[in-house]
């Protein structure tokens, strides 16, 4: 019995020293070796990850794939994107497709886009027959491709335009200000500033109107303050639209 054990073992560890691969560059690409100084992955590539369990991400003129230790291409290196393997799917992404590959590169799911826009915490903006949504890491759409516009404004909001007018949705498309304004800033200590019919006002993130538009012109708030005309005339005001002396 003893001498089985002791025949796996020294079986398993020769098994593993030849899998062991050790990278080296060749004309600034990379490739790998084996523990004889066999070229098992020629240098081909421009980056090779470490190699995790049976399989190394690999990267050529932009586009990415997988690798085995045996040098042969799993997935092929055409894919603008791929991330790690979860339950033997991967979100990938080739030109405007987006979607799940399988272990062997095939699509398990996708969608045809015309643009999209980087992954950012779950959620990505995308275009879809001509209008813009935002789509999750399940291809859902939480906010659906029905606007003129969506840009990320950071904190979990987007700036959208409908009909010609801005307004704020949430990223799980809930609305946080209305579809009523010529222009909305960026988020500033949760503050907001927004133009309605040629005058400025504020909103706070929660959706509340802090500042109803009045003023001609309503600077940025430092320490709570900002410049403000109102009727032609210069102010300072507060975040609730107040004078400040």
């Amino acid at each position: 019995m003893r001498f089985y054990i002791l025949l796996w073992f020294l079986l398993s560890s020769a098994v593993a020293s030849a899998q062991e691969l050790s990278f080296f560059y060749q004309n600034n690409l990379k490739g790998a070796k084996d523990a004889s100084g066999k070229v098992v992955i020629p240098a081909i590539y421009d980056e090779i990850e470490p190699f995790e369990g049976r399989w190394a991400r690999a990267y050529r003129a932009e586009k990415t794939g997988y690798l085995n230790r045996a040098g042969l291409e799993v997935i092929p290196v055409k894919f603008d994107f791929i991330d790690r393997f979860e339950q033997g799917r991967a979100l990938a992404i080739e030109g405007t497709t987006l979607g799940y590959i399988d272990e062997s590169g095939r699509w398990k799911s996708k969608i045809k886009l015309q643009q999209l826009q980087n992954f950012e915490n779950g959620r990505a903006i995308a275009q879809h027959k001509g209008r813009w949504g935002l789509l999750n890491d399940e291809l859902k759409w939480t906010i659906a491709p029905k606007l003129e516009g969506l840009e990320d404004l950071g904190l979990g909001y987007y700036r959208a335009k409908r009909k010609g007018k801005f307004g704020v949705l949430d990223e799980n498309g809930a609305q946080v200000i209305p579809f009523e304004y010529e222009h909305i800033g960026v988020f500033d200590d949760g503050l907001v500033r927004v133009q309605r019919k040629g005058k400025w006002g504020l909103f706070h993130q929660s959706g509340r109107l802090q500042i109803e538009p009045k003023f001609d012109q309503l600077g940025e708030f430092k320490k709570g303050v900002a410049e403000a005309v109102l009727n032609g005339r210069k102010i300072l005001v507060d975040i609730e639209g107040e004078p400040v002396d």
